[in-house]
C-alpha cells in the first residue's frame, strides 16, 4: 500500500498501524518506514501529535489550521489512556458547558 493510500484511509494513526501496512508493498523494514513517516512531517503532508501518534494534514490545508476531532484522537492514544469526566459527557451529548 502506497503512503498516500493509507493517508486517504486513516486521518488519525498510530505507528504502529503505519508500518503493518507500509511493508506489504514490499519488504521494507520498519526504520523505512518511521523514515517515509518522518518525510511526511517534514513536508507538512502529517501533524506529528505524540509519540507514535499522527494526524493527516488535508491537501490545501495549512498545517497548523488543521481542526483534529479530539475524539479520534483520544481513541487512539496509547491503551492505558483513557476518556473521562467531561470529555465523556461532551462525547455522549450530556455536557451542559464547554
Amino acid at each position: 500500500m502506497k503512503s498516500a493510500d493509507f493517508f486517504d484511509k486513516h486521518s488519525v494513526f498510530r505507528h504502529r498501524e503505519f508500518v503493518a501496512e507500509h511493508p506489504k508493498s514490499g519488504r521494507r523494514s520498519r526504520q523505512t518506514s518511521a523514515s517515509v513517516l518522518n518525510q511526511h512531517v517534514a513536508a507538512s503532508n502529517l501533524l506529528h501529535v505524540r509519540r507514535g501518534l499522527y494526524a493527516v494534514v488535508p491537501r490545501g490545508v495549512v498545517p497548523k489550521n488543521v481542526q483534529v476531532d479530539p475524539y479520534l484522537l483520544a481513541s487512539n492514544m496509547p491503551d492505558a489512556a483513557a476518556v473521562t469526566y467531561h470529555a465523556a459527557l461532551q462525547f455522549h451529548g450530556k455536557a451542559y458547558s464547554d
